[in-house]
């Protein structure tokens, strides 16, 4: 999980991989709407399984308005 940018807004939308049996695929991410600037920052696994990845969604780069977006994976 983390940030994947757009070259040509240079706005960010949330990256989410799935590892399974040691591959790597693209998993879908919410639609945060067009223009929006949003992506995770922090992740944490917890021991035993789970995974939290915390970050934030807003209106556009430089047009405030920004949330909190959480993400838990088990």
């Amino acid at each position: 999980m983390g940030w994947n940018i757009d070259t040509t807004t240079g706005n960010h939308n949330p990256l989410i991989l799935h590892g399974v049996n040691g591959g790597w695929s693209l998993a879908s991410s919410p639609s945060l709407g067009v223009g929006s600037d949003s992506g995770f920052a922090a992740i944490a696994a917890i021991p035993g399984g789970g995974v939290w990845a915390v970050g934030e969604t807003g209106a556009g780069k430089g047009k405030g308005n920004y949330s909190t977006l959480i993400e838990f994976h088990p």
